[in-house]
């Protein structure tokens, strides 16, 4: 069956008897089986005279239906008026006075199939400049080395608080590896390294929960690098079930 695209814009689908805009499938017409069928003839004989007699047999005549010339007059109408829609001129389906009518060769026919290629399928010129405009990006080593280790670590210890939902989890290494270290207004903040560089950090971890609410509990896990730490941010103390805690890690002098 026909499935061609017309001037580059329009799609003409002859098994679903639909005309329909290339770029926008909702903008289509459909166009019925006797008016497609004869379409599909103007397409397959475009710029030869097709006589009326003949398209009065291949669009009715051969299904057993016996009509008068009004019918075809009315189904070349229907035509243009279709191409109209898509902003095609009508006057492309041409009448031959007393004999018939043509489709005429200004129409650019193309098979579906072409179009697709050049949706799909970008030259290889243009392949190579975007490739050389957009490299793949990659990680930095330092992420895998130290960001994604601490990362997981993180998510390992909240894993472990919230395993057993029957009651709270004993963490003896946990509540007992961090230290008070000072009270930021509302926010308690604990660590696990209290060393001589602990209390300039602690003074820049950003307190706040993403609903833009302080922290009632802050506690930082110990890392080797001392511009970046990870932290936990708690609504109650950790030690608690349902205790509200997110994980956040901090890069020299700001928090992600």
């Amino acid at each position: 069956m026909v499935k061609v695209v017309l001037n580059s814009t329009i799609l003409f689908d002859e098994d679903l008897h639909c005309l329909s805009q290339v770029n926008d499938g909702n903008n289509f017409i459909i166009l019925g089986a006797t008016t497609s069928r004869c379409l599909a003839l103007f397409i397959a004989h475009q710029g030869e005279v097709l006589c009326k007699k003949n398209l009065l047999h291949d669009g009715w005549g051969k299904f057993g239906t016996v009509v008068s010339e009004g019918s075809l007059w009315q189904m070349i109408s229907q035509l243009r008026k279709a191409f109209e829609h898509f902003n095609l001129d009508g006057g492309l389906i041409i009448t031959m006075p007393r004999v018939g009518y043509k489709l005429s060769t200004a129409l650019v026919i193309e098979p579906e199939e072409k179009l697709r290629q050049v949706i799909t399928l970008p030259a290889a010129t243009e392949l190579l400049t975007l490739h050389s405009l957009a490299p793949v990006a990659r990680l930095p080593a330092r992420w895998l080395t130290v960001w994604l280790p601490l990362l997981l670590l993180n998510l390992l210890l909240l894993a472990l608080i919230y395993r057993n939902q029957s009651g709270p989890v004993p963490l003896p290494a946990m509540q007992s590896g961090w230290h008070f270290s000072h009270q930021a207004q509302d926010t308690a903040i604990y660590v696990q390294n209290p060393d001589s560089s602990a209390h300039d950090i602690n003074q820049r971890v950003i307190t706040l929960m993403p609903d833009g609410t302080p922290a009632k509990y802050v506690y930082i896990n110990h890392s080797a690098e001392q511009t970046l730490k990870s932290y936990f941010l708690c609504r109650r103390e950790i030690k608690e079930q349902d205790n509200g805690c997110i994980t956040s890690i901090m890069v020299g002098d700001s928090s992600g």
